[in-house]
């Protein structure tokens, strides 16, 4: 599965290390929501490896810490409850912000509240990992969560870029045995 994850990974990390770092600034700051998933561990430990000031938002510290390393920072959050603790898990000063939730039926409401809260504390850009543009297309799967995410983003926030991965090798891939599967008619 390592094989996989690290391809998986690798091209999307190209395209968010430009979508982050294009425009450097003295002190960069990079806040990641959804540091835990596959994509943004990888992101936090690019980002760490380059001394970026990074902050994973997480909604359990120290799962977060075992996942990512103990000398990372980390903020508790909890997306959808009356004190989310977003005021106080983002910085003052200023920063970019990395998305990539898992889906979830509340998705378009919590990422809005995310943008929202961002935007007020003066986020310079935000990117967020969408889904696929098929997928949209087709309106099928967490099409609509993404939308009103993509929508809400477009309002709230000056400078963005929203990526949308086509095809993840795990999925085209079995890790337990490495021959190219596709799916078939049968199943």
């Amino acid at each position: 599965c390592g094989l996989t994850t690290q391809m998986r990974v690798s091209s999307l990390v190209v395209a968010l290390s430009y979508a982050l770092l294009a425009v450097p600034t003295p002190a960069l700051r990079v806040v990641v929501a959804g540091a835990t998933g596959k994509v943004g561990r990888e992101l936090v430990r690019i980002l760490r490896r380059q001394d970026v000031d990074c902050v994973a938002l997480t909604r359990d510290i120290l799962r977060a810490k075992r996942r990512l390393g103990v000398n990372t920072r980390c903020k508790e959050v909890h997306y959808g409850e009356q004190n989310d603790g977003l005021g106080d898990a983002l910085p003052t000063e200023p920063f970019r912000l990395f998305v990539a939730r898992p889906n979830h039926p509340d998705q378009a409401a919590w990422e809005t509240r995310l943008f929202e809260a961002a935007a007020a504390r003066g986020c310079e850009h935000v990117v967020k990992i969408s889904t696929a543009s098929p997928v949209l297309d087709a309106k099928v799967g967490p099409h609509e969560a993404h939308r009103a995410a993509e929508a809400s983003l477009e309002k709230t926030c000056a400078s963005y870029t929203i990526l949308r991965p086509s095809l993840y090798m795990e999925t085209v891939f079995d890790a337990r045995d490495p021959v190219l599967g596709l799916p078939t008619a049968g199943g």
